[in-house]
């Protein structure tokens, strides 16, 4: 898919986005603030929206852990769940 930072911003823009938390920067070619991951192809984006879905406020869409702030899930899905979110919008 992508080098490795790639991903690695790939997999922050999903876990601040399923937070609820606001894009963090300007992505190149678009005016406004908006999450990395909308740079790349619709399925991708269909599939975080499918995760979106089954996020419940700040609970973890993987392993169903709750959280008290939304940082903290956003700490949760980076450290934990990389590989899984990776493997999930990958996946046909």
């Amino acid at each position: 898919m992508a080098l490795r930072s790639e991903k690695e911003k790939l997999v922050r823009s999903i876990a601040r986005f399923l937070a609820g938390f606001k894009p963090r920067s300007r992505v190149y070619g678009y005016r406004e603030s908006v999450h990395y991951f909308l740079k790349y192809r619709m399925p991708v984006v269909k599939k975080v929206l499918e995760l979106k879905e089954k996020t419940d406020g700040k609970t973890c869409p993987f392993c169903k852990a709750r959280f008290k702030k939304s940082a903290t899930l956003v700490h949760h899905l980076i450290a934990i769940h990389s590989k899984d979110i990776l493997s999930y919008v990958e996946a046909d």
